[in-house]
């Protein structure tokens, strides 16, 4: 059984992007996926994003050092097949908050004594579902899937995969579309290989 944890990173607890991953998540069969959920926006942290402390280079390996809640999440992740990141674009990037969780994974990462690096990231399987209030091509989601396949380049992951939509209105009623049901399906079939 596959577990997936799912980080919603909207300042609105069920806005668009939330309402599509919820939607994604919901075409699953019962019983094939283990699955966590979790709105950043709601974690207590110390800080926003890494603080730079270098504190995960020389403490345990792979472990930030702060006990926040973030820190605790993050220092769970190896435990995980899959993270999706679930964000909305705001500003030509993903949410703030989504980008602070990111900063944070700094911890996943070791800088060797011989000048390598190791990471705890390399067997998890990435995947988004991003949203955009423009068009794809206007609204900077290009950004966001760069800045994911950069990731999974640097910490040798599985190429990320994506769920878009955009320009996301009122998605409750964009969801009644026969295609965007069939793109979330396909997508969530695709946390189980």
């Amino acid at each position: 059984m596959k577990k997936i944890l799912v980080l919603y990173g909207s300042g609105r607890g069920n806005g668009n992007t939330a309402k599509l991953a919820k939607y994604a998540l919901s075409t699953l069969p019962a019983g094939v996926a283990e699955i966590e959920e979790v709105e950043l926006r709601k974690l207590e942290n110390r800080f926003g994003g890494c603080c730079s402390c270098y504190g995960c280079q020389t403490g345990e390996r792979f472990h930030c050092i702060f006990d926040d809640e973030t820190g605790k999440l993050v220092n769970r992740l190896p435990e995980f097949d899959v993270v999706v990141f679930a964000s909305p674009v705001y500003f030509f990037n993903l949410s703030a908050q989504t980008r602070m969780f990111i900063d944070r994974l700094m911890a996943m990462l070791r800088h060797e004594e011989d000048g390598s690096t190791s990471m705890a990231l390399s067997p998890i399987q990435f995947a988004y579902v991003i949203t955009s209030g423009d068009g794809e091509k206007t609204s900077g989601v290009e950004v966001a899937r760069l800045s994911a396949k950069y990731l999974a380049e640097f910490a040798s992951m599985p190429a990320p995969f994506f769920l878009y939509h955009g320009p996301c209105v009122d998605m409750k009623k964009e969801l009644d579309d026969a295609k965007l049901k069939k793109q979330a399906a396909e997508f969530a079939a695709k946390l189980l290989k």
